[in-house]
């Protein structure tokens, strides 16, 4: 078994199997070959130079983290939280919804404009950042070669993997009550922007 290994400063090591030799055998690995491919696609990378805490490294100079390693960071949350329901109930998700969760957690916020959510908030033509990544992937070549091409490696049926993908991108899917973004950005900003009276509760939403 092949992995490419991500060295993180609030997860440590996080890990996306190859699939070299095949589709992964493990239900939670299966199709992570598209999220690395994902992953070198122009709308990702272009998150490398999106700071996660947007004009709040003014007051927090340490914050400089990119909204790309956030994304890698919700990515593996989500594996993580769907390898717990999986193991509490093998048949809560199908496959095809299982990637596109993982899916949906790698680019979930590459429709951010510069300074993560106060661009959002310049001019009300702009619009959320959910609405703007939505026509980013669905119109960007790279990210829709990469969809097509590991469907038909995966044997899906493309048309299906894309409508479940937008349900879970409209917050439509099971496991309602995990929060993988906001799992992320609490370990993601706690460390360089102060204190807090409250422990991380990874992947779960507060109540």
């Amino acid at each position: 078994m092949s992995l490419k290994v991500f060295r993180d400063a609030v997860h440590n090591m996080i890990a996306l199997h190859r699939e070299e030799d095949g589709p992964a055998v493990d239900p939670v690995e299966w199709g992570d070959a598209l999220l690395l491919d994902l992953i070198d696609t122009p709308p990702v990378q272009r998150l490398r130079r999106i700071r996660q805490l947007g004009l709040a490294t003014r007051v927090y100079p340490s914050g400089e983290h990119s909204r790309f390693s956030h994304a890698l960071g919700v990515m593996h949350l989500a594996k993580r939280i769907l390898a717990l329901l999986h193991r509490q109930d093998p048949h809560l998700f199908t496959p095809v919804e299982r990637l596109a969760v993982k899916t949906a957690a790698l680019l979930h916020d590459v429709g951010h404009g510069p300074f993560s959510h106060v661009f959002e908030h310049l001019h009300p033509a702009i619009g959320p950042h959910e609405a703007w990544g939505w026509r980013i992937i669905t119109g960007d070549g790279d990210v829709r070669e990469a969809v097509a091409r590991h469907c038909r490696r995966l044997g899906l049926d493309e048309a299906v993997f894309w409508s479940t993908l937008r349900r879970v991108w409209l917050g439509e899917s099971a496991g309602e009550g995990y929060d993988a973004d906001g799992g992320g950005r609490a370990g993601g900003g706690r460390p360089v922007a102060g204190p807090s009276n409250h422990p991380q509760q990874v992947g779960r939403r507060p109540a």
